[in-house]
């Protein structure tokens, strides 16, 4: 009788163990290879901007129109109506390559990207003065530093 309890315990303890290793190779088998990415890329997001350091601020045409430039995004109210192109750029088009092209110069910035097959966004600004840009793009007109 003894022999027997001795087997059964020595059963459970291996089903134990065997156990207790399989909860231990999987918690330490995850994939860490985006923790490196997270303090650069906080959403883990594919598509990137960085506009100049010239262009940084908001911007309005003095008709209802705004654009705001931060280090990784653009940001237009549009007559109330608002517009991210770091949303547009990263689901927008989630099944295809947006095919984002980002020029920067002392005097312009240029954004490109397509958001659906078919539909292509082109951002263009032109430094006029350290308080005056003009977009040639989309929302074209002249804006003013506020």
């Amino acid at each position: 009788m003894l022999a027997i309890l001795h087997k059964q315990n020595t059963k459970v303890m291996k089903k134990i163990i065997l156990l207790l290793s399989l909860v231990f190779i999987c918690s330490c088998s995850s994939d860490d290879s985006n923790s490196s990415n997270s303090d650069t890329n906080p959403n883990n997001q594919k598509y990137h901007i960085t506009p100049p350091d010239w262009i940084l601020g908001e911007w309005s045409d003095g008709q209802g129109r705004t654009i705001e430039f931060t280090k990784s995004n653009v940001t237009i109210d549009y007559y109330g109506n608002f517009a991210s192109v770091d949303y547009q750029l990263n689901n927008y088009y989630e099944d295809g390559d947006t095919q984002l092209i980002q020029t920067q110069t002392s005097t312009t910035y240029n954004i490109q990207f397509y958001d659906s097959p078919s539909t292509k966004k082109i951002y263009n600004f032109i430094k006029i003065s350290d308080t005056q840009i003009e977009s040639t793009g989309l929302f074209k007109g002249t804006y003013t530093k506020k």
